[in-house]
């Protein structure tokens, strides 16, 4: 694996940072019936993708909230 000069970083094949933390968790029925019809609708092809953007969002908008603004 290359590994970015800067912070010596393993990258995978595309140049990005390798996720290497697995997270896991559990659904109940009804989420998971709703989350399957979600993809299918909107016809999600990666649902790792999709869950790990849409995790990642909710903590990025989360953080960006909660620290004070120039004029806060």
């Amino acid at each position: 694996m290359p590994k970015n000069p800067d912070k010596g970083i393993a990258l995978n094949k595309k140049g990005d940072k390798r996720r290497t933390h697995p997270v896991a968790f559990m659904l109940n029925d009804q989420e998971w019936e709703c989350l399957n019809y979600y993809l299918r609708r909107f016809r999600v092809a990666n649902k790792s993708k999709f869950l790990r953007d849409t995790v990642m969002r909710r903590v990025i908008d989360r953080l960006q909230d909660e620290n004070p603004g120039l004029f806060d």
